[in-house]
């Protein structure tokens, strides 16, 4: 389970500038879609509709999904949230408007409201994206996280180490969400503990950044850390490089090993 954000992560994000996406415009006026929270059931049952759909049109997608919908269905850190969110590889224009019909066709099916925008692809078109959908969904399908699938229709877990440092650079450029540190929390214990259980170096999440075109300043990376040795206990960065440490709470690795040292002195 994800864990709740602390008052120090809430106020770092305040200090950012704390606000919600825009809404895509239309003539340079904001379209508004009516949003809705959807908890697990809603969602699978909304999949499971578009799979339907897409496989009475002899299609089999994938998609790799991004947010909230890795949270509520795989990771289970969140209890709703808005949409499902996806990039996808080589799909024609054609079959992009054969998964948006399937999206309708679910909306028109389901119990539950789901808005019309609640199975969309506009994280493909975000800068760091889609210059990198040719790595990203291969990646995806070596790391193999399920989120949903059923004839006609499969959802991966887009990349851990794609999804925290999107997180990070979220948080940093004042869009994030109150649900941010906990989600890019909960990312990197996914990407550490599928690499040797190791804390990522600092040095690895820039360059990781720079891929991706997402901002790691210090000042979130150390709040996200902070945050990870609460719910973990150990540090999930290691900021150590020219004699620098981590200055999150808790040892860390070589501190514990300096002040051991020191005690069999």
């Amino acid at each position: 389970m994800g864990c709740t954000p602390s008052k120090e992560a809430v106020d770092l994000l305040i200090l950012l500038g704390q606000c919600q996406l825009p809404h895509e415009t239309h003539k340079g006026v904001p379209r508004k879609y009516q949003q809705y929270n959807l908890n697990a059931q809603n969602l699978r049952r909304a999949l499971g509709y578009a799979a339907q759909y897409l496989h009475s049109k002899n299609q089999n997608v994938l998609i790799i999904t991004v947010g909230g919908a890795v949270n509520t269905l795989l990771l289970q850190s969140r209890t709703t949230t808005h949409d499902v969110d996806f990039f996808s590889q080589e799909l024609s224009g054609r079959q992009l408007e054969t998964v948006r019909e399937a999206g309708r066709y679910a909306t028109e099916r389901s119990s539950a409201p789901l808005g019309e925008d609640w199975l969309n692809n506009a994280t493909q078109r975000m800068p760091g994206a889609v210059e990198n959908i040719p790595q990203l969904v291969p990646a995806a399908q070596r790391q193999n996280d399920v989120v949903f699938k059923a004839p006609g229709l499969t959802a991966l877990a887009a990349p851990w180490d794609y999804a925290f440092v999107k997180k990070f650079g979220r948080i940093s450029q004042g869009t994030g969400r109150e649900y941010d540190p906990a989600d890019a929390v909960s990312y990197l214990h996914e990407y550490i503990r599928r690499h040797g259980g190791r804390p990522v170096h600092v040095k690895a999440i820039r360059e990781c950044g720079k891929i991706y075109r997402a901002n790691t300043p210090d000042l979130v990376l150390e709040m996200v850390d902070k945050e990870y040795l609460k719910l973990y206990r150990h540090h999930g960065i290691t900021f150590e490089f020219d004699g620098r440490v981590n200055k999150s709470a808790g040892p860390s690795n070589s501190q514990a090993r300096r002040a051991a040292t020191r005690q069999r002195k």
